[in-house]
């Protein structure tokens, strides 16, 4: 889920950034599912698309800080490449300049 639907990022502002895991999808179920088998994070929506009509609500898993880092260490054996270098920029300290 996070592999596909996720991404690794950073919120704040300078010279403060903090690093955040966010994962977003159509199937509420699906994120609450992630946020009972990590217990932490937090969910937020449904938020709709104003401006397309049709479209399914979207659901949003974020977690951020610390506890963003600690995940993301858990995660990395399991990611892609190009998940492993965005890990290993925030790991390094490089993802939060």
């Amino acid at each position: 889920m996070i592999e596909g639907e996720g991404c690794f990022s950073r919120h704040g502002s300078r010279p403060r950034f903090y690093p955040k895991v966010v994962v977003s999808s159509t199937d509420e179920d699906v994120v609450r599912q992630l946020d009972r088998l990590l217990k932490v994070g937090t969910v937020y929506g449904p938020y709709h698309a104003s401006s397309m009509k049709g479209t399914k609500p979207v659901w949003l898993w974020h977690l951020h800080g610390k506890r963003a880092l600690v995940l993301m260490r858990k995660l990395r054996p399991y990611m892609s490449r190009r998940r492993v270098a965005r890990i290993d920029d925030f790991l390094s300290g490089r993802g939060l300049q």
